[in-house]
C-alpha cells in the first residue's frame, strides 16, 4: 500500500474505531490516560508497520492488541521508574484480560460487554467531581477523539491550557479513584443531565462542525446518536433521554441534503426534502410519541424533539407551522431559557410573519457578552436587518459574522451573503 492509502485508512479506523479502543482498553486498567496514550502509539506503530507489511485482515483487532502491548510496556517502564506496586496491578490486569478480539470498527455496536465499555467511558468522563467544561473537553477528547488543538479553539483558549486542563481532569478521575464503571441505579439518576448535556453538545459539534475546516462530521454526530441510543437502553422510559435520542435523529435525518454537490451548506428553507431520512424521522416522530403520550415531555430535549418534528413532518418548507412552533419555543422558554434558546424564538417568530417583533427580541440580546461572541447572533440579526430594510447595520453584524465563524462551509454562506448585499 501506498503511504497515501495508508494513512488515509488509519485515519477512517481512527474516527471509528478510537473510542472503543480507548474503553476497551480502559476497562482492564481504569486508566484513561494510559489507554489512551498505548491506543495513539498503536495508530503510530500502525503507520509504520502497515507501510511496510500492508495492513491486516482484522486492523482493528491488531490495533487493540497492539495498544495493549503498548500499555503494558508503559507500565514496565513505569514500575523499573517508580518502583511502585499499581503499575503492577494494572500490567496483572491487562496481561490477564479479554481485550475482545474485534474483527471491525463497528463491532462494539452490537456487542453487549463492548457497549458497556462506552457506557463505562461516558460516565467516567462525566463525573460531577469535574466542571462542566473539563467533562465536555474530555468527552470531545476520549470519545470523538479531536486533538487538543481542536478542543482548545473551541474553548477559545491556547493549545497549552487546553493541554494542561484536560490533564488536570484525567489526573482528578485517578486521584479520587473515579471507578471505571457504570453508575448503581440508584446514582444513575444524578449523573444523568450531565451525560445528557455532553451527549448533546458532541452532536452539535458533529452537525455543525465548528472544530473543523473541512466540513461537517457526520461520525461524530452518529456516535452521538449511538451513546443516546445506549442511554435509551440502559434506561428505557427516562423522558429526557428518549427526547434527546429522538432529537438528535430527527435533526441527523436531514444529514443528506444539508450540503450541496461543492460542500456549501443548504440552508433548511432550501433542502430536497426527498434526499431527507424517512427511517430515522419515523423512529424520532415514534420515539416522541411515546414520550409525550407517557406524560414525560416536559424537558428542554422533548421541546427541542417536538420543534424538529414540526419542520419533519412539513410538506415543504411553505407548509411548516411556525405558528406552533413558536407557541413550543415559548414553552421551551420557560423551562430552560438561555439566549440561544431566545435567538431560536425569533427565528421562528420572523418566520411566522413578525419581522419587527423577531428583530426587537434579537435587539436584546446585543448586550449579551456571550452573544457578541456567537457568530450566529450577528448572522441572524444582519438577516433581519437585511429584511427591515437596514442594510447598514446588516452588513456590520455579517462582517462580525464572518469574524467569528470557524467552520469553512458557514463561512463561505455568509460571505455569499455579504456580497449579494454589497452588490
Amino acid at each position: 500500500m501506498t503511504a497515501e492509502a495508508v494513512g488515509a485508512a488509519i485515519q477512517q479506523l481512527y474516527r471509528s474505531a478510537h473510542a472503543q479502543l480507548v474503553a476497551t482498553l480502559a476497562r482492564h486498567c481504569s486508566d484513561i490516560q494510559l489507554a489512551e496514550d498505548a491506543v495513539q502509539d498503536a495508530f503510530v506503530r500502525a503507520m509504520q508497520h502497515w507501510q511496510a507489511h500492508g495492513s491486516p485482515e482484522r486492523p482493528v483487532a491488531w490495533l487493540a492488541r497492539t495498544a495493549r502491548n503498548a500499555a503494558i510496556d508503559r507500565l514496565r517502564h513505569r514500575r523499573v521508574r517508580d518502583d511502585a506496586f499499581i503499575p503492577l496491578q494494572q500490567q496483572s490486569q491487562l496481561e490477564q484480560g479479554d481485550m475482545m478480539d474485534q474483527q471491525h470498527p463497528d463491532a462494539y455496536r452490537s456487542h453487549p460487554v463492548l457497549r458497556d465499555d462506552m457506557l463505562r467511558l461516558v460516565f467516567t468522563c462525566c463525573h460531577p467531581a469535574l466542571s462542566m467544561e473539563a467533562r465536555v473537553a474530555l468527552s470531545l477528547k476520549t470519545i470523538c477523539g479531536f486533538n487538543t488543538q481542536e478542543i482548545a479553539a473551541a474553548f477559545l483558549v491556547s493549545e497549552a491550557t487546553m493541554s494542561q486542563r484536560l490533564l488536570r481532569a484525567k489526573q482528578k478521575i485517578k486521584k479520587a479513584g473515579i471507578p471505571f464503571q457504570i453508575p448503581e441505579a440508584d446514582e444513575i439518576e444524578n449523573r444523568l443531565a450531565s451525560v445528557h448535556a455532553v451527549i448533546y453538545l458532541i452532536y452539535n459539534e458533529g452537525y455543525k462542525a465548528s472544530l473543523s475546516v473541512t466540513g461537517l462530521r457526520n461520525d461524530v454526530a452518529e456516535q452521538a446518536i449511538f451513546l443516546a441510543s445506549l442511554l435509551h437502553q440502559l434506561m428505557p422510559g427516562n423522558g429526557a433521554t428518549d427526547g434527546l435520542y429522538a432529537l438528535l435523529l430527527l435533526q441527523h435525518s436531514r444529514r443528506a441534503a444539508r450540503v450541496d454537490a461543492d460542500g456549501g451548506l443548504v440552508l433548511l428553507s432550501d433542502q430536497d426534502r426527498r434526499q431527507w431520512d424517512k427511517k430515522q424521522i419515523r423512529a424520532g416522530l415514534s420515539l416522541l410519541a411515546d414520550v409525550f403520550s407517557g406524560n414525560r415531555g416536559d424537558n428542554r430535549y422533548a421541546i427541542q424533539a417536538a420543534i424538529a418534528a414540526m419542520h419533519a413532518q412539513a410538506p415543504n418548507a411553505a407548509q411548516t407551522d411556525w405558528c406552533e412552533i413558536c407557541r413550543l419555543y415559548e414553552h421551551l422558554r420557560l423551562i430552560d431559557p438561555s439566549p440561544v434558546v431566545e435567538l431560536n424564538y425569533a427565528v421562528a417568530v420572523a418566520e411566522a410573519g413578525d419581522l419587527s417583533a423577531a428583530t426587537e427580541l434579537v435587539a436584546t440580546l446585543h448586550g449579551n457578552e456571550a452573544m457578541q461572541r456567537f457568530y450566529l447572533f450577528h448572522a441572524v440579526y444582519a438577516d433581519l436587518l437585511e429584511r427591515s430594510d437596514r442594510l447598514d447595520s446588516a452588513l456590520q453584524h455579517y462582517r462580525t459574522a464572518l469574524e467569528l465563524v470557524t467552520n469553512a462551509a458557514e463561512r463561505a454562506l455568509l460571505q455569499g451573503k455579504l456580497d449579494r448585499l454589497i452588490h
